[in-house]
């Protein structure tokens, strides 16, 4: 009825519009709808103009603050973040306008009775403010945010053409929301600026109460460019006290601001919770877990995000007991490893009941990894707070806090944090947060090997103490500087460079009931390196036996694939691949290359580890290219799609062992990827059509043609299992 209704304005409009020579004519149209002979049919329902109607107060008070935001003391966050969207604003117009760099960009809150006894909360920066037009179609309207609008997409346009991005940090448009958790009356005044030579009028405007009318006024031009907003909190608290504190201004500021572009000054005036806080411009770092044991004979190894992305800021950083003459050790005058029937344990050098530290600890090595967008913490535990977001990085036992900037960051829940369930294999970005990671970490430890070359056991040590997965490390740096421990005939240790080993054969040596290892051997030496669930009871039976200390890193190189380690070897010319299994194989061959996973791989040149966990993949291959070229991309093509199906099916290994045995009986994915691409076959580049080759591990190739697809795509049920 509403469609017809528009219809008929319309069409009148256009009637009246008519020229002069068509006034003659008469269109006897209807002014409106008239549906009062509109009945159902055989009265099959009930006819009203029924809408749901939302009770807006009963939104907003169990929804939009308290249920939405939780703590109130949450408000402060979402004050700092409008500001610091506000200053960095002004900050690219005065960069845009004459290259000049603005540098006097606060904000300052303080919390305070004021001359009639209110209990006030305010906030103030020096910004860009707001003028009349942003006020009534944007601050009063909730989820209608001023960065999400036309006029803000123009301006920003300007800013890249210039080359300044800006990603503001709100998103939603209802962040101003919180303040009403502390308080219905606010006051805000604002005053608007486009550049160095253009302020507008100053305004204040007076909420009393979140349903209440809004009155704007006027102010004098004596006012600065910026904006203040004071909170008139509800109701004073009878009895004010650091643990019972509800607003908790310089708390909340220590807890999420990690890093910001702007000094923030914050104080509170309150005699029994005063307190004073001010952070200057940049990252502010927490405290690694032996520095937080008080421990000063540390070395800290760290590695600037940057380096890896321009977007990024921050570091990862590892600490290492160190003595006097400035070498890694296991222990000094303050603190020393020792293990229990879990793994390493750090305890005080002279009282070993005394523990600082459990690095197999899952709570202790999530404690310090910290991620924020534009400074502001968006997941995290810092400084022992409690965990806000979805954990994102993996944990280890090194100290990590990254800022992400501009448009690096993913999606927030509308409280501002990662949501707690997300899936990270579902988001490109998150997973690429986390490949910058573990790439600076690998980074660091390839400082420490590079400078391990003459003391290889203790770089050994080291990386079982700390956990660490040497895959995160480049593998030419592990072929160029990483040795391996090895026993001659007469059982004397000797170290090898890993891309000098000569493996001949493989065997399974027994301990005892129960207990075995893989031995690695040629004519000359024996490597030895016992399985992953013997790491903990063998070396705390014995943690001084020189092999048994040294096993832990190279069997991150081969342990999770599940006994088969793959290289390169010359006389196949860098052209094919052939595996080492378990059961003893013998063909004499110079090691070139570890990869840590599984079984199949794509023939062509050069192999690399891919995102799917059940397999290896070529980088010459195209698809793989591609695959590479797409995997932090967040809405692909018909193509890309297709791309990414037909690469999951040729790694999948249930996939190849069915295609090796010609099993006359398909699984359903044989009929799904072929209905797949038989559909979008033509979406697909020439360079990424069939033939398919893989290698198996048994060095025969299977080879996939656009006829099997089609063949598959018409399978009958009868003809799958």
């Amino acid at each position: 009825m509403e469609w017809i209704r528009i219809e008929l304005v319309q069409c009148n409009i256009l009637i009246q519009n008519f020229p002069a020579d068509y006034s003659k004519y008469q269109f006897k149209i209807p002014l409106q709808v008239d549906n009062c002979r509109i009945f159902p049919k055989n009265d099959s329902y009930i006819y009203h103009d029924l809408v749901f109607e939302i009770n807006k107060k009963k939104i907003i008070d169990l929804f939009l603050t308290d249920q939405l935001y939780k703590d109130p003391s949450l408000c402060i966050r979402e004050l700092i973040q409008n500001s610091l969207d506000a200053l960095e604003m002004r900050r690219l117009f005065f960069l845009s306008e004459s290259g000049a760099i603005w540098e006097q960009g606060k904000i300052e809150l303080k919390h305070y009775f004021d001359d009639d006894g209110n209990e006030i909360l305010e906030c103030e920066d020096n910004g860009i403010g707001m003028d009349e037009n942003e006020i009534l179609n944007y601050l009063v309207k909730i989820g209608q945010g001023y960065y999400q609008s036309y006029e803000f997409s123009k301006i920003n346009h300007i800013f890249k053409k210039k080359g300044f991005e800006f990603n503001p940090i709100a998103q939603f448009g209802i962040g101003f929301l919180a303040c009403f958790m502390i308080g219905n009356r606010i006051q805000i005044t604002t005053r608007k600026s486009y550049g160095s030579n253009n302020a507008q009028i100053p305004l204040q405007v007076e909420i009393d109460g979140i349903i209440n009318r809004i009155v704007i006024r006027k102010l004098s031009e004596d006012i600065e460019i910026g904006t203040k907003v004071k909170i008139f909190c509800k109701q004073k608290q009878l009895y004010y006290h650091p643990s019972l504190e509800i607003i908790k201004l310089c708390t909340t500021i220590l807890r999420y601001v990690r890093g910001t572009n702007f000094w923030i000054y914050s104080e509170c005036f309150i005699p029994e919770i005063a307190k004073k806080v001010s952070l200057p411009p940049g990252i502010k770092y927490h405290k690694t877990h032996l520095q937080k044991a008080n421990i000063e004979q540390i070395k800290i190894i760290e590695q600037d995000f940057c380096e890896i992305n321009s977007n990024l800021e921050g570091k990862v950083y590892e600490t290492f007991l160190i003595n006097g003459e400035n070498n890694f050790v296991l222990e000094n005058e303050e603190a020393k490893w020792i293990f229990d029937d879990k793994g390493p344990i750090l305890v005080d050098s002279e009282n070993e009941k005394k523990i600082l530290y459990k690095f197999y600890d899952h709570n202790v090595l999530m404690q310090n990894k910290i991620l924020c967008f534009d400074g502001i913490l968006v997941a995290g535990s810092p400084d022992g707070y409690s965990y806000r977001g979805k954990a994102i990085f993996p944990p280890s036992t090194s100290s990590c806090i990254m800022n992400i900037k501009n448009s690096l960051k993913t999606q927030l829940t509308p409280r501002r944090f990662i949501d707690e369930n997300a899936i990270i294999s579902k988001n490109p970005r998150l997973q690429y947060i986390i490949e910058c990671h573990n790439i600076a970490e690998g980074l660091i430890w390839e400082k420490i090997i590079r400078n391990a070359t003459s003391r290889p056991k203790m770089l050994w040590k080291l990386v079982f103490i700390y956990g660490f997965d040497l895959k995160n490390i480049r593998k030419e740096i592990l072929w160029e500087y990483l040795y391996i421990p090895a026993l001659d005939d007469k059982n004397k240790l000797n170290w090898i460079k890993l891309k000098e080993i000569i493996i001949e054969g493989i065997e399974n040596v027994s301990v005892s009931k129960g207990n075995h290892y893989v031995r690695f051997y040629s004519s000359k030496y024996k490597y030895d390196f016992p399985h992953k669930k013997e790491y903990y009871s063998v070396i705390s039976n014995d943690p001084n036996n020189t092999l048994l200390w040294l096993i832990m890193g190279f069997m991150k190189l081969s342990y999770d694939v599940s006994g088969f380690i793959y290289r390169m070897t010359d006389d196949f010319d860098k052209k094919n691949i052939i595996s080492i299994s378990d059961s003893c194989y013998r063909s004499k061959t110079k090691l070139q290359m570890f990869f840590p996973r599984s079984i199949i791989l794509f023939c062509s040149e050069w192999p690399i580890e891919t995102d799917f966990r059940s397999s290896l993949a070529n980088v010459s291959h195209q698809l793989i290219k591609k695959i590479q070229e797409i995997r932090y991309k967040e809405n692909l093509t018909i193509g890309e799609k297709i791309v990414v199906s037909l690469v999951e099916f040729l790694t999948r290994t249930q996939v190849i062992k069915i295609l090796k045995l010609n099993h006359p009986k398909l699984t359903v994915e044989f009929k799904e990827i072929g209905i797949q691409f038989k559909i979008f076959e033509e979406s697909l580049s020439p360079e990424f059509k069939p033939p398919y080759k893989i290698l198996t591990r048994e060095c025969t190739v299977l080879e996939i043609t656009q006829e099997h697809f089609y063949s598959w795509a018409e399978l009958k049920n009868e003809e799958m299992v």
